[in-house]
């Protein structure tokens, strides 16, 4: 199972060479967390069993680009964008360049899930393992 971003540069499927029902994904722009990600990622350990859950963020990340621009610039973006910024923030407000914003987006997102009940319980009993990564787009996939 693996958590990241909408970008249609970002396909695990492709990512990983696996065929169709292989991974159960979740994407949202930004690889952020609500309520609606957290139950898929549930529903995908308690329903499917998969024992591991990728959270995969990928360079030059549009969503995390717009955060650290109005981080470091000021700049809004338009429309619901900004719940997707608003939601990223946090994560990168001690980051120094875009790369680490985006690499400390991920560390952030990795630990919210942790933070959530099933998928912590699942940890101590030893069915599920939670691990951070990085894609760059020449195809390199960096687990963290």
């Amino acid at each position: 199972m693996i958590k990241t971003c909408a970008a249609s540069r970002v396909t695990p499927s492709l990512i990983f060479n696996c065929g169709l029902g292989e991974i159960f994904n979740i994407s949202i722009a930004g690889n952020v967390v609500d309520e609606d990600a957290l139950g898929s990622i549930e529903y995908g350990i308690e329903h499917l069993h998969a024992p591991l859950l990728v959270i995969m963020g990928h360079e030059n990340c549009g969503a995390v680009t717009a955060a650290y621009d109005k981080l470091k610039n000021g700049t809004e973006a338009e429309g619901n964008i900004n719940a997707l910024v608003d939601k990223i923030l946090p994560n990168i407000k001690y980051s120094k360049n875009l790369n680490d914003a985006i690499k400390d987006n991920i560390t952030g997102v990795y630990n919210e899930v942790l933070e959530d009940k099933i998928v912590k319980n699942l940890i101590q009993q030893g069915k599920l393992k939670v691990v951070k990564a990085y894609y760059d787009l020449d195809g390199t996939v960096e687990f963290q």
